[in-house]
């Protein structure tokens, strides 16, 4: 068979595989056995390219084709083409691993059932995913006993887009033994999803303190912004998160993180406020003492005298917030209740 000499990887200019999945049929990794056997170089585009049709085979898409797999030899064939990859191979282990799961899902077996002819060494058949949802600590260190860490960086975990490293999908699944050997390994605590998010984006509620705290003891940034613009502060400020803003207030970049703005024109105090959200707003109203502090694209005295906070209008006229003149809804005064009047 036959294929292009302008086929190639972008890194290498060998011949590479990202091109070809997408023009195959359902199911058919012939052409792919073929071009391993051929000597083709296995790149992160590569692995990630064979996960949307692996995906639509498992939820029931041309069945026939399934059926095909499950009688076949292509799969034995994909998997002896592959050759038995450790972690240390990055993208080739990460095709190799995905093919053996996308066997076990496909025959609803697990990994331990796969047959013998089937799976070439099962000490290598494991899945990076797996070890880290199910924080299995004891895994992850045998596949960094190489001490090669370049995985670390560059494997992508998932196919949704978000471009998920083992870092993010560990704070993502909560999964802190496994975070804390990551960190420990050298991973840059920074790095960053293809939406720019950082792993510390993903803390925003109370229940991931644990792993924020991992995170900040290895010099994470809090004021990285991620998926449409907003930081960790705004989010935790609008969940009512304490525990986080609690930690958050107490980290080095505090005076950056408070004056910092969202996409909708509000610094994380006056966000708070305006969600409603009174617990976080009192943990940052101590530390809120410029105006600086205080911007929105709002009235904030409105949504302060709304939610009934006498020291929240306190704090306001203290730093000199310019109080707001009367509009459609008349002065701000009207939203204070009644049993605080004359406090205002």
């Amino acid at each position: 068979m036959g294929c292009s000499p302008n086929v190639t990887s972008r890194s290498s200019g060998i011949l590479g595989l990202s091109a070809i999945f997408p023009l195959l049929p359902l199911g058919h990794f012939e052409i792919i056995v073929d071009l391993l056997r051929a000597g083709a170089v296995v790149e992160d585009d590569d692995w990630r390219s064979s996960l949307p049709p692996m995906t639509s085979l498992l939820n029931g898409q041309k069945p026939e084709e399934r059926q095909r797999l499950n009688d076949g030899p292509i799969l034995k064939d994909l998997i002896e083409a592959l050759g038995a990859p450790t972690a240390s191979d990055g993208a080739r282990f990460q095709l190799f691993s995905m093919t053996v799961q996308f066997i076990a899902e496909l025959e609803n077996l697990t990994t331990d059932e796969i047959p013998q002819e089937v799976s070439i060494d099962k000490e290598n058949v494991v899945s990076i995913p797996s070890i880290i949802r199910n924080n299995d600590v004891s895994q992850l260190s045998r596949l960094l006993q190489d001490g090669n860490l370049d995985w670390l960086e560059t494997t992508i975990l998932d196919d949704g887009g978000e471009g998920l490293k083992p870092i993010h999908l560990a704070t993502r699944e909560r999964s802190l033994d496994v975070l804390g050997l990551i960190l420990e390994s050298g991973c840059d605590v920074n790095s960053l999803m293809d939406d720019g998010q950082a792993a510390a984006n993903i803390c925003w509620e109370d229940k991931q303190g644990e792993h924020l705290k991992l995170l900040l003891k290895y010099g994470t940034s809090t004021t990285i912004k991620g998926r449409d613009g907003t930081s960790l502060w705004h989010a935790a400020a609008i969940e009512d998160s304490v525990i986080i803003m609690k930690m958050l207030v107490q980290s080095e970049q505090r005076d950056k993180g408070l004056r910092m703005m969202s996409p909708e024109g509000q610094t994380p105090i006056c966000a708070a406020i305006s969600a409603g959200c009174l617990r976080s707003a009192h943990v940052l109203l101590p530390y809120c003492s410029t105006k600086e502090c205080w911007q929105s694209h709002k009235s904030i005295f409105r949504d302060a005298t709304a939610m009934g906070s006498f020291i929240i209008l306190k704090k306001l006229v203290e730093v000199g917030v310019d109080l707001d003149g009367v509009d459609s809804t008349g002065s701000p005064l009207h939203f204070v209740p009644r049993t605080q009047t004359k406090s205002v």
